[in-house]
């Protein structure tokens, strides 16, 4: 059986930290997820740069991802996959 993990991950600097990334990558991963919906979420521009490492992280493990920039909203963040 396989088991996809869905997650809407924050970029903005004060909802997260990329360090967190890589613990969350490296739990799930040894729990034996190999399907992975990542969403990374962006409110704010001038934060970019911030999004910018998330998405390195997730290049590092090969781990595919979307970008959604603009207001959170739980209703629209469910039809992304």
């Amino acid at each position: 059986m396989s088991v996809k993990l869905l997650s809407c991950i924050g970029t903005d600097k004060h909802i997260s930290n990329p360090n967190l990334l890589h613990h969350f990558i490296k739990y799930y991963k040894n729990l034996g997820i190999t399907e992975w919906a990542i969403t990374l979420h962006t409110g704010l521009e001038k934060q970019l740069n911030n999004l910018a490492m998330f998405q390195e992280i997730l290049k590092e493990y090969q781990i595919s991802y979307q970008v959604w920039q603009g207001e959170y909203n739980t209703h629209e963040r469910e039809q992304m996959h």
